[in-house]
């Protein structure tokens, strides 16, 4: 019998959320550019969003908010990666007992033999 553990699957995936005020921020909220935060406005408006989802695999994230109005004004955080949150795929495999059918002949030639 042999078994193969393998490992942090792909599917595992976290979201984080992250509080966003800003002190002398513009009233025109915050952007991003990040690949986990899908916007339906141009700008958003200060207070908790969500982010997500990034890949476990993939470890930390940085996250970088910007003002919507004034360069140069943005803030960066690590978004901590968890622990795999499903268990590896493991598979067995055991060898039955082989068997030899001879097929109703005497030759070893036509011999079939299966596992």
């Amino acid at each position: 019998m042999t078994t193969a553990p393998t490992g942090i699957l792909p599917d595992d995936v976290f979201y984080a959320w992250v509080d966003i005020s800003g002190n002398n921020a513009s009233f025109y909220g915050w952007t991003t550019d990040d690949i986990g935060y899908e916007s339906y406005e141009e700008n958003e408006a200060y207070g908790l969003e969500r982010f997500g989802p990034y890949p476990v695999s993939g470890g930390d994230h940085l996250l970088t908010i910007r003002d919507a109005l004034y360069d140069g004004c943005e803030a960066q955080i690590l978004l901590p990666s968890p622990s795999p949150c499903s268990d590896g795929c493991t598979l067995e495999v055991t060898q039955g007992a082989v068997v030899c059918n001879d097929m109703g002949t005497q030759r070893p030639r036509v011999t079939i033999r299966t596992v």
